[in-house]
């Protein structure tokens, strides 16, 4: 019989950031039905009753002496019930179900479990984390402090062994990035996992940013949770200086305003300023109404009284469209408001600070350009004149 029966091993190392500790890696191991949970193909999992510890002839052979010890002192293993989704063909045009016994123990170390299967097949799987030393970790592990490296001894039919592994190969994958993303989120919202992605695509990313920022923009946007200004624009933290607020009201009255303004223009010396409104805003639509808001209302003021100086051709316009249309006239105003800061009109005039408005589409994802300023022309060079004598300052 043992002449049909193959044995093999699916190893696989995976790299952890020196932020998660041995800690993490070893009490998320040791919480079984997550483990469970993680693999891509399990569809149902529950806890049976009766003994823990696996039969004596799943542990032999390639479980070692210190393996024992551990899994014989353990105080946490337990006995599952698990089923598979297996796809036989391409695209799921062949799926069945496996149903299957699974055994896991906890051991110092990580993780060791132990299966048995339909049609023979036994797999005794161990999940280890190992101190990385120059060499000895996964190709790319750089300075990280440790790796997860996981082995199956698979024993099965000869004629299984090909789909067994690939299957094996394929699922495990697909567990290994997801128990990363679980470990790495720790409650912190996936800043774990960002870092780590980000640090790892460009390790001089971060440091590069801990150096110092130089941004070419300065966007000054609505406080709306729709509009991401880095993302929308597809760059990168340390590319845009920000400012935002309800319905991307601009006003010379507002110190907080201007000192980021101020602070964008004069020293980091950004290239363009950006001034978005976006459709299905809040602010602008309860500025065409007339509801009570509390303290909000104040705010709102600048644009209820673009409502009052536009009310005949906003009127005149259908509810969507005038909402659009309001938004317009406020990053219209908005771009007056910059025109009239002394510290935009030098760098207008020194370097060539380039002024924008835009409206982005909150159902689409487009920005379109509603205005845009280069050497501070205008058709009524007059007015731009008199506005520049007003204005700057000595």
């Amino acid at each position: 019989m043992s002449l049909f029966r193959s044995t093999f091993t699916v190893s696989r190392q995976t790299t952890l950031p020196a932020s998660v500790t041995k800690e993490d890696v070893v009490t998320l191991l040791h919480d079984h039905s997550e483990m469970i949970t993680l693999n891509p193909i399990v569809i149902k999992h529950e806890q049976m009753q009766g003994p823990s510890s696996p039969p004596p002839s799943l542990q032999q052979d390639e479980t070692t002496a210190s393996d024992q010890d551990d899994i014989c002192s353990s105080t946490a293993s337990a006995k599952y019930s698990i089923t598979d989704q297996i796809s036989y063909l391409p695209a799921h045009l062949w799926d069945s179900k496996i149903i299957y016994t699974a055994w896991f123990a906890n051991a110092s170390d990580g993780l060791r479990s132990f299966v048995r299967a339909p049609m023979g097949v036994e797999i005794r799987g161990s999940w280890r984390v190992i101190p990385s030393k120059p060499g000895s970790g996964p190709e790319g592990s750089g300075d990280l402090d440790h790796y997860l490296e996981e082995q199956a001894v698979v024993s099965c039919n000869s004629l299984l062994r090909p789909f067994i592994q690939s299957t094996m190969q394929k699922s495990h994958g697909t567990l290994h990035q997801r128990f990363l993303e679980k470990l790495m989120d720790g409650g912190h919202g996936g800043n774990k996992a960002w870092a780590y992605k980000v640090a790892h695509e460009d390790p001089s990313f971060f440091p590069k940013l801990g150096s110092g920022q130089s941004p070419e923009i300065l966007w000054i946007g609505c406080a709306d949770s729709r509009i991401p200004e880095t993302t929308i624009l597809g760059l990168k933290p340390g590319d845009v200086f920000v400012h935002r607020n309800i319905a991307n009201i601009l006003h010379s009255a507002d110190i907080n305003a201007g000192s980021v303004i101020e602070f964008a223009v004069k020293y980091l010396k950004v290239k363009h300023i950006i001034v978005c409104g976006h459709t299905s805003c809040g602010g602008v639509n309860a500025a065409l109404g007339n509801q009570k808001l509390g303290m909000i209302d104040t705010w709102l003021l600048p644009l209820r009284q673009l409502r009052m100086k536009h009310a005949q051709e906003l009127e005149a316009l259908p509810q969507a469209e005038r909402t659009f249309r309001l938004s317009q006239l406020n990053v219209a105003q908005s771009l007056d408001v910059l025109k009239q800061n002394a510290v935009v009109i030098d760098a207008i005039k020194d370097r060539d600070l380039r002024l924008h408005g835009l409206i982005y589409n909150v159902g689409t994802g487009e920005l379109t350009t509603l205005k845009s300023e280069g050497d501070d022309k205008e058709a009524d060079e007059k007015e731009a004149k008199a506005r520049i004598d007003a204005f700057r300052l000595e």
